[in-house]
């Protein structure tokens, strides 16, 4: 699990599950994510994202799309914020395959990425990890600052 001010990622039983707040990610933040990502990739069954707005800037946008060029793998995003949901717009439009649901269809985020029994209560304990653990960092680096 690793955890900054702007995220948090996991890779947990095949998925990578990434939280993301309000704020755009930084770029080291998001250099490393992808590199994980890139690393593990064929060993992945899916990718969730829980966002509370943030998500990738134009250039970031770019590079995600570079990563999963030619390679099928669902992802779903969950979020309810129009800012991100309009960055998902602009990825597909680079190729990238992907479906939003709102907070309150996470349940049907899990689904569309067949994660079901005793998956579905250990997925959502780890989002609500990488909550904590990322709005943690973000408050210890407000406080450095």
């Amino acid at each position: 699990m690793r955890t900054g001010r702007t995220l948090g990622y996991t890779i947990f039983e095949g998925y990578f599950v990434s939280y993301h707040t309000a704020a755009r990610p930084t770029d080291d933040e998001w250099e490393e994510q992808l590199k994980d990502i890139a690393s593990r990739f064929h060993d992945l069954r899916g990718v969730l994202v829980v966002t509370d707005g943030g998500g990738p800037n134009v250039v970031q946008r770019r590079q995600l799309a570079e990563l999963f060029e030619g390679r099928v793998l669902p992802v779903a995003v969950v979020t309810d914020s129009a800012v991100a949901r309009g960055i998902l717009v602009a990825l597909s439009w680079l190729g990238l395959k992907q479906r939003a649901f709102s907070q309150a269809d996470v349940g049907k985020a899990l689904e569309f990425l067949c994660i079901s029994g005793p998956l579905l209560p250990a997925i959502t304990r780890t989002i609500e990890r990488l909550r904590a653990d990322v709005t943690d960092a973000s408050k210890r680096a407000g406080n450095d600052s």
